[in-house]
């Protein structure tokens, strides 16, 4: 938790299919800021690994950590997509300086909502 950089993390399980389905915009999300050296885009395995004072009751969680605020991450509840990440990021992470792509893939919400019907 670098004090200097602001770190999204998605903490998931193996066997989760949200966290399945969302992994390609995640994977993609983290190529995207790959050059932006003052932001990590990471994942966490949470059936292997635990982190302390970080409550995790379901997958996927996914947190953001801003740089001077590691007291207090801020919890991603936006759409799954290429898109509803950059935003969210954009949102929290002013400086950020990225272009917002317009999603090609459907919503990952939209996807798990015709599931469940």
């Amino acid at each position: 938790m670098d004090a200097e950089k602001d770190v999204l993390v998605d903490f998931y399980a193996p066997w989760c299919g949200p966290c399945k389905t969302m992994a390609p915009y995640y994977h993609e999300v983290a190529k995207i800021l790959a050059s932006h050296k003052n932001i990590i885009v990471a994942k966490v395995d949470s059936t292997k690994n635990e982190v302390k004072g970080v409550p995790i009751n379901s997958y996927p969680t996914i947190k953001l950590w801003t740089k001077g605020k590691k007291e207090s991450p801020i919890d991603f509840d936006g759409d799954r997509t290429i898109r509803g990440f950059l935003s969210f990021l954009k949102e929290h992470v002013p400086e950020l300086d990225v272009e917002i792509p317009e999603d090609k893939k459907e919503d990952v919400s939209k996807e798990e909502e015709e599931e469940e019907e």
